[in-house]
């Protein structure tokens, strides 16, 4: 389901972008979504997305939302790249899990505004001359 909003956010293809998700993650010992370029060594996707990422995940979730299917389909919840062939797909689950993620996530922008972590939380760090 992530995977059709980057287009959005980071200009690319649906191709350039891959994901994992996993139920409980080694590194994490919880539920954990990996999202990554689809290019060897990177070309920065995943970064821009991750700049946006609430209002890629509203996008995720308006695109689920909108939809007329009743369960999933190609148009919503289905990606030809899934490596699980596309089992388990629930679309009321992915409504809910983007709808857990949005509540700790910042107010969508406003028009002019900056997104991502600029605008979610003010830098804490100096700028000091050199000398």
């Amino acid at each position: 389901m992530l995977h059709r909003a980057p287009p959005l956010f980071a200009t690319c293809d649906r191709w350039d972008i891959g994901g994992v998700s996993t139920v409980v993650h080694p590194d994490t010992g919880r539920l954990t979504v990996f999202v990554h370029d689809g290019h060897p060594g990177g070309a920065g996707f995943a970064e821009r997305g991750f700049e946006a990422a609430p209002d890629w995940l509203r996008a995720t979730r308006a695109t689920i939302a909108d939809c007329e299917c009743v369960e999933g389909c190609p148009s919503c919840v289905q990606s030809p790249k899934c490596g699980n062939q596309n089992n388990p797909l629930d679309k009321r689950a992915a409504l809910q899990l983007l709808d857990a993620l949005l509540r700790h996530a910042p107010p969508p922008a406003t028009v002019g505004e900056p997104t991502g972590p600029a605008r979610a939380a003010p830098s804490t760090t100096t700028s000091h001359p050199p000398g």
